[in-house]
């Protein structure tokens, strides 16, 4: 019986028809259980079937004939059936179709002649299967006792005639039944080699010959039998013999080095200098270089080869051999060599250009091409010189044949392989465009049947930006893009590789119905498991979305939902996945999806911050959705929480870098956005206190001051920092700062528009610095700090309630202030207008402002000014400076009529700037009034009494118009204009301005009357007014002539007790000036003014003022007064009203008053004078 171990030394054939495939299957299983091997079409004939059958049949040393109906009747069946019987292989036939019947006529015949069949359909199968293999062991049994040799019938054979028979026999049997020749016992081998020695040399030779055939598949592995042959070659050897001995003699040691598991039969070889030994034959006989091939073999052979018998660069020199077999052996020894003698750097360069040159000289040999292909390739991967060398010598031009259609598909391979080595050297890329390779490599992707070839082609291509921009040139991406989809793994990564690396480069490059298509072919991907695949998809279409044709498309495949549903906790997504986003966001088609996804937020929250690359990513796609989204911007609180921004700036692992980054996007928040800047300061009280902290690292500082600086543009940001003093603090320490004052000048100007800030500042040390930084930009031509700080000292010098006295001795603040009313830039002369109005309202500023002729340089300004804003404050400040000097100097010694006049005229309808002329006019209208003003409000009355008379009412308290006045019919007309209930207060405000210069008998009496004829129906702010009128009046000799005679006194005594308190302190005004004279008292007290008192006494004793105890006093100052007063019981209300809280004053006068009262004794019960004006109750 044949042993499992013999038995995987057989190949059994199996032929059948598909038609009983199953059963089939199970003969198959139990062959290779028993130790066979098997071989069946199922398995290979797929294409090219003829071919592989021939192979299988040919390989296999039995056939297992599977008759059935179908098989009997297949035309392909009985070619294999033919083929078997041709080859001479041993045929087993057996049924395995119940319902066959053979057919004598048949191609069976061949089969069933002499043979026995087993019928596998009938009784147990396992048991008629074990049948079919014993019966098939018993085939191999048999030929193998056919081809045993005894041994000892060849040693024992004396002549020399009969031994040479013998052996000739044995020799003329076919090759493949010698090679399977086996001795009964291999230590007969021994005596048999020993025969090599023999003196007969046809003796010699034939049993070499013979050893020769037999040692190629009997050879032993056995170590000790081995170094007995090993010995007894190697002696032949040394000895020498006919080149045929030597021949074999070697022959049969390279097939010894040959058989299985044979490391340790190598290290004897190696041990016992087999290499020296060949070295004597290695230039005479091939076979030695087979031997040493065979040595290279083993791993360990090579690095002692190499490292210690230095072996490299001699055998290299071998190559200039002209015979191919023999420099195909090199190059296969080389192969096996070169690595490691790369590795132990054991060889020359000398030995790289030998095979170098023997590349370039090759005989068109296809196996060596490829050997001497992948030896260079070797050198290209690890030693740099070698490409240096190869570039010189114009390798590419050599390797360029090998490229071609009619090469085979290997030799092709290896030389796109070691292109690919060299694409890696920056040199090769100019050489593989000049030598037009690009085209041969788009022909290789385009024409070639091998997978790999085009696969390699592809990623050569892709393996340098200017290999892929000739690529694209070529239009060879329209031939790869076919393979986007292709079934071979790798063919297909390499063309979306390619693709990937074009969109790395530039996108641009390649026109968008390609990237379409490219879109379109790998968008199933993106449902792959292979996150590798999917990353640089993704990365590769975060570049396309740029293009807004691409980014449609991608939004009609719903790309955001598309990321939405990627596995976000898997890390080595979160950088395209952000990177892709980033370009999303800047698209403005995206625009209503992103708010309607919410994927921005998603993002945030899922995606965790691993690194600052990631967060990096993160910052920037936020920033970009708020420079895309107004929408997300407002909401932005919302959708990202700021906490996580602060938790950022707050962490001191966090680089600058990315701090700067979140400031820069707070920074974008904030801008032209009320809500996310109010989201921002109210989030949190310390806010300042954070942004100080980054203001205190010079890395921060540019961003964080820009923040601040934007947060400072409102009012509730402004008085937010105010608050928190150390910020204030800090800006005005950056002042000092050359690299950052203007920024830091910018956001202090914001600082002083906050009211009252200047009690937060200490005044001398604030205004000397922006005095000095102003100075600085003024000298420099900086506008830029000129405007600043200009801007800072006009809000902060519009809160002193006191000019300080550093500043009024201030050598170069206000000549300061001065230039820079003229200056070219429109925002430095407005706020140097400003600080000039400021001061103009402090009497010691105004002194200087005279000195340095600031009124002429105003009133140059205004001529530079189109903005009425400027104006105003220009007129403001000449206004407020006409009212702290003489009116008629400021004239006389600045300015003229002829000046003011036209521009009150130009600028009527520009009320603010006008009554600041106006006011000037009027302040200096002390001696003289333009007539011009005169005439043309005195024209004009009749056609605009509105605006005439608002006019009037303000040069009405010029002394010299009211004089010019009654030169017309204009007092009249205005009086006129009383009855008219629209006009009526400012006509009587007019009037008010009139009466307190002189005014005609006549005027003055038509006034009176008007005045008390409206008294009493008036408003309580036109009554206000009237007595005002009245009082002046009465100041005058003719108007106390005209009120003594009148009603007014019971008019004003009817007011005493009005609810408006200006309407009864000015009654009891007008009444003092009325009451002043004799006359008046008199008067008084004939209308019963006493009683009238006495009943507010008693009803409104709280209401008393010293207004009134002033005309109580001058009524008890003559002796009727005081009588009456006794009698209406004056001093006991006195003595109440002290009992009240009061003033000192008019506790003093009510004192004084019961003085007086008590001059007079009275009669208990009675009175003595005659009182005949009182009325009796």
């Amino acid at each position: 019986m044949v042993d499992r171990i013999k038995r995987n030394e057989y190949r059994i054939f199996i032929s059948y028809s598909h038609c009983q495939t199953a059963l089939v299957r199970k003969i198959q299983s139990a062959c290779e259980e028993a130790g066979y091997k098997t071989w069946r079409d199922e398995q290979q004939l797929k294409e090219q079937i003829d071919q592989c059958l021939v192979e299988g049949i040919r390989n296999s040393d039995a056939a297992i004939i599977c008759m059935s109906k179908e098989y009997q009747a297949s035309e392909y069946c009985q070619r294999e059936v033919s083929f078997v019987c041709k080859n001479k292989k041993h045929i087993k036939p057996v049924i395995v179709d119940s319902t066959f019947i053979y057919e004598p006529d048949s191609f069976l015949e061949f089969v069933l002649k002499n043979r026995l069949y087993t019928n596998l359909t009938l009784g147990n199968f396992d048991d008629e299967i074990e049948k079919v293999i014993t019966e098939i062991d018993g085939m191999f049994e048999m030929e193998n006792q056919k081809l045993i040799i005894d041994c000892d019938l060849l040693l024992n054979i004396k002549e020399e005639s009969d031994l040479v028979e013998k052996l000739d026999d044995l020799l003329n049997n076919e090759a493949k039944d010698l090679e399977k020749f086996k001795f009964q016992d291999f230590k007969y081998s021994i005596p048999l080699l020993q025969m090599l020695s023999h003196r007969e040399k046809s003796i010699a030779d034939r049993f070499a010959t013979l050893l020769v055939i037999w040692s190629k598949n009997n050879a032993t592995n056995n170590i000790d039998c081995v170094s007995q042959i090993f010995l007894l070659l190697f002696e032949l050897l040394k000895r020498g013999g006919s080149r045929s001995t030597i021949k074999s003699t070697l022959e049969i040691i390279n097939n010894v080095l040959n058989v299985e598991n044979n490391a340790e039969i190598i290290t004897l070889a190696l041990n016992l200098n087999l290499y020296e030994l060949l070295g004597e034959y290695i230039f005479e006989y091939i076979h030695s270089l087979k031997v040493l091939f065979a040595l290279t073999d083993c791993p360990d052979a090579r690095v002692r080869l190499v490292v210690e018998m230095n072996v490299y660069d001699f055998i290299s020199s071998l190559l200039s051999n002209q015979d191919t077999q023999y420099i195909l052996l090199v190059s296969k020894i080389l192969n096996n060599l070169t690595t490691v003698a790369i590795e132990s750097c054991r060889f020359e360069i000398r030995s790289f250009k030998t095979i170098l040159k023997r590349f370039k000289e090759a005989p068109p040999n296809p196996e060596l091409i490829r050997n001497l292909m992948e030896i260079l390739n070797c050198f290209f991967e690890s030693v740099s010189s070698s490409r240096m060398i190869a570039l010189d010598q114009k390798l590419l031009t050599h390797m360029k044949p090998f490229l071609l259609p009619e090469v085979d598909d290997n030799t092709v391979f290896f030389t796109l392989k070691t292109l690919k080595t060299l694409t890696f050297y920056q040199d090769v890329c100019s050489s593989i465009s000049n030598l037009k390779l690009i085209d041969t490599l788009k022909s290789i992707i385009h024409i070639s049947e091998n997978q790999c070839n085009k696969t390699l082609a592809i990623e050569i291509l892709s393996l340098s930006n200017e290999n892929i921009r000739e690529a694209v040139k070529s239009n060879v991406l329209d031939v790869v893009i076919r393979y986007l989809s292709s079934s071979h793994a790798s063919l297909k990564k390499s063309a979306i590789t390619l693709f990937i690396n074009v969109v790395n480069i530039d996108y641009s490059i390649v026109n968008t119905n390609m990237w379409l298509k490219f879109v379109d072919q790998i968008w199933p991907l993106m449902a792959s498991k292979d996150i590798n695949l999917k990353r640089n998809l993704l990365t590769s279409i975060s570049k396309l979305v740029q293009s807004p044709d691409i980014a449609k498309d991608l939004l009609t495949k719903n790309i955001l939902n598309v990321i939405d549903q990627f596995h976000l906790p898997n890390k080595d997504m979160h950088d395209s996945i952000l990177l892709c986003m980033i370009n999303i966001s800047k698209q403005k088609a995206y625009k209503d999806e992103l708010l309607k996804t919410g994927i921005i937020s998603k993002i945030i929250k899922r995606i965790e911050d691993s690194n600052e690359q990631i967060l990096a990513l993160k910052l920037e796609m936020c920033s970009n959705c708020c420079e895309l989204l107004a929408e997300f911007k407002a909401l932005f609180s919302e959708h990202v929480n700021i906490k996580y921004f602060f938790d950022i700036l707050k962490n001191e692992s966090i680089s600058i870098e990315i701090k700067n980054q979140v400031l820069k996007l707070l920074f974008t928040i904030i801008s032209n956005n009320e809500a996310g800047e109010k989201s921002l300061l109210n989030f949190s009280d310390n806010v300042y206190s954070l942004l100080n902290n980054c203001l205190a690292h010079y890395l921060l500082l540019p961003t964080s001051l820009e923040l601040v600086k934007a947060l400072t543009q409102s009012k509730l940001g402004r008085e937010k920092a105010v608050n928190y003093m150390i910020i204030m603090k800090t800006i005005f320490n950056l002042l000092h700062n050359k690299d950052v004052r203007k920024e830091a000048l910018v956001v202090f100007s914001n600082f002083a528009m906050v009211k009252n800030v200047l009690q937060k500042l200490q005044i001398h040390d604030t205004l000397t610095v922006l005095i000095s930084i102003c100075i600085d930009g003024y000298m420099g031509n900086d506008y830029e700090l000129q405007e600043y700080s200009l801007k800072s000292l006009a809000f902060l010098s519009e809160g002193l309630k006191v000019l300080p006295s550093f500043l009024i001795n201030a050598v170069n603040f206000f000549p300061l202030i001065a230039n820079c009313l003229l200056s070219p830039v429109t925002k430095i002369r407005q706020y140097s207008q400003c600080i000039a109005c400021n001061l103009s309202n402090h009497q010691e500023a105004v002194a200087l402002m005279i000195k340095l002729n600031f009124v002429c340089l105003l009133f140059n300004s205004l001529k530079l000014e189109n903005e009425p804003y400027h104006i105003v404050y220009i007129v403001t400040t000449l206004s407020s400076i006409s009212e702290k000097i003489d009116g008629a100097q400021l004239v006389s010694d600045f300015l003229n009529f002829s000046t003011i006049v036209p521009l009150w005229h130009s600028t009527l309808k520009k009320e603010q700037i006008n009554l600041r002329i106006t006011n000037i006019i009027v302040n200096a209208s002390t001696n003289d009034f333009p007539t011009s003003i005169f005439e043309f409000l005195d024209s004009e009355f009749e056609k605009d009494k509105k605006l005439s008379m608002n006019y009037i009412q303000k040069f009405s308290k010029s002394k010299k118009f009211v004089a010019m006045l009654y030169e017309t019919e204009m007092p009249d007309k205005i009086l006129n204009l009383l009855e008219m209930s629209d006009f009526r207060e400012g006509v009587f405000q007019t009037i008010l301005n009139i009466s307190a210069f002189d005014i005609s008998d006549i005027f003055m009496e038509k006034l009176m009357k008007k005045c008390i004829g409206i008294l009493n129906p008036a408003n309580a702010k036109v009554k206000v007014i009237i007595l005002k009128i009245l009082h002046n009046l009465v100041e005058k000799p003719k108007g106390y002539e005209i009120a003594v005679n009148s009603d007014l006194l019971k008019s004003l005594a009817d007011l005493f007790s009005n609810k408006n308190k200006g309407v009864s302190r000015f009654s009891k005004v007008v009444l003092k000036s009325l009451i002043k004279n004799e006359g008046g008292r008199t008067l008084a007290l004939n209308s019963n003014l006493l009683v009238t008192i006495q009943a507010f006494f008693n009803d409104s004793l709280e209401s008393v003022d010293t207004d009134l105890l002033e005309v109580l006093k001058l009524l008890v100052s003559v002796d009727a007064g005081r009588a009456q007063a006794q009698y209406l019981r004056f001093p006991a209300l006195i003595d109440k009203f002290l009992l009240l809280p009061c003033s000192a004053g008019a506790k003093t006068i009510a004192i004084e008053i019961k003085k007086l009262i008590s001059k007079y004794a009275t009669i208990k019960g009675a009175i003595k004078l005659p009182m005949p004006y009182i009325k009796k109750e």
